[in-house]
């Protein structure tokens, strides 16, 4: 079976989150942006199935921002997670654990995506003081293996969502 046809799409489901969090007379805003999306993975070559996968070139990235009017001593837990929407990729039921993501580096540590919430980043926040505004990236490769994956279109939704949580 000829590799020249297989393709590979994964596509970031959640372009974008706003959290706001009223307290008494003041606003606390949180605004989290994405940027990066979809992520589109070309057909992959005979070195990527000799490597054992194929790396996405520059991934995602995030940026967490407190924007309301938000005491500046007052300082919020924020966390974001990352999942999959479904248990395969499609294809021929390549299972999601094959598209896997890293923080920061291409080169990894690298970590299995899952139907569930898996912590991706935590910080606390103290606006205009610390970490605020703070971000990262995401990068994400697809495991590759001769025997299992032939050409096929595969494809996965992610959500990438922001919890807060404080006074």
């Amino acid at each position: 079976m000829g590799r020249a046809a297989w393709r590979l799409l994964a596509i970031l489901a959640a372009l974008g989150l706003l959290a706001v969090r009223p307290a008494s007379a003041q606003q606390r805003e949180f605004t989290f942006t994405l940027t990066g999306g979809p992520l589109v993975f070309t057909s992959a070559s005979a070195a990527d199935f000799a490597a054992g996968h194929a790396l996405h070139p520059t991934g995602f990235a995030f940026l967490v921002d407190i924007t309301g009017n938000a005491p500046p001593p007052q300082v919020f837990q924020t966390t974001v997670a990352i999942r999959g929407t479904t248990p395969t990729l499609g294809g021929n039921g390549k299972p999601l654990a094959d598209l896997e993501w890293s923080l920061g580096s291409p080169a990894g540590p690298w970590m299995p995506f899952t139907a569930t919430d898996a912590v991706v980043e935590s910080r606390p926040v103290q606006r205009n003081r610390l970490n605020d505004p703070w971000g990262n990236t995401v990068f994400v490769r697809m495991l590759l293996a001769w025997a299992n994956d032939g050409p096929a279109t595969y494809a996965a939704g992610i959500v990438v969502t922001l919890t807060v949580t404080g006074p």
